[in-house]
């Protein structure tokens, strides 16, 4: 049994929106032409890049543990194995980029384009793996439960009786025959529906 269950689809979204993040603010401090205002945003985009690139740990971690458990047929199992390489691709590439940025240079600094150039390269290979991922679950189903749906019996409808208090209601109209009535047709059950659920439907 995986030790982090669940976690997976919780921790994604950080390195997504923090990559993200980071990617326009690095290149923003490039292109700037005010020193101060490059320097805050060489800043924050590389803090956002740190944290990014250890939440995309988190991240892989989790989606390793969560394959433990999965029980899925050969093409799901395909899709994922797709994913987990676009995953540990891009989760390496950012490892890089992180320490490159945080120990290479001062967080103010303006960024090289040849730094530049490799982010965004990594940013696309993050949200193709976001992409893939997000595919296994709403193509394949990967990772979503099944919930049984509980269908409670109604009791079968005398449809011809009903039929008939509704023409005496609509012949001679009194409250009795209208109760008799509606508590008659509310439901009809399908004479094809299963034994163990029911088919619904107005008369």
């Amino acid at each position: 049994m995986s030790p982090v269950p669940g976690w997976h689809p919780v921790v994604v979204h950080f390195p997504l929106a923090l990559i993200l993040t980071a990617t326009p603010l690095l290149l923003a401090a490039r292109l700037l032409r005010g020193d101060a205002l490059a320097s805050t945003a060489a800043t924050v985009g590389t803090w956002n890049l740190c944290l990014g690139a250890l939440a995309a740990l988190f991240a892989l971690a989790t989606g390793l543990g969560a394959v433990l458990d999965l029980d899925v047929n050969a093409a799901a199992r395909q899709a994922i194995s797709l994913h987990m390489k676009w995953a540990m691709f891009s989760t390496l590439a950012l490892v890089l980029l992180a320490v490159w940025r945080g120990a290479g240079a001062a967080p103010g600094a303006r960024p090289s384009w040849v730094f530049i150039i490799v982010l965004l390269a990594a940013a696309a290979a993050l949200a193709v793996t976001g992409y893939r991922g997000g595919q296994n679950v709403y193509e394949f189903g990967v990772g979503v439960k099944r919930t049984a749906v509980r269908f409670e019996k109604q009791p079968r409808v005398d449809t011809r009786r009903a039929a008939a208090l509704k023409l005496q209601y609509l012949s001679e109209p009194n409250y009795e025959t209208f109760r008799d009535w509606q508590s008659m047709s509310v439901v009809e059950v399908s004479p094809d529906a299963p034994s163990d659920r029911c088919g619904v439907e107005l008369i």
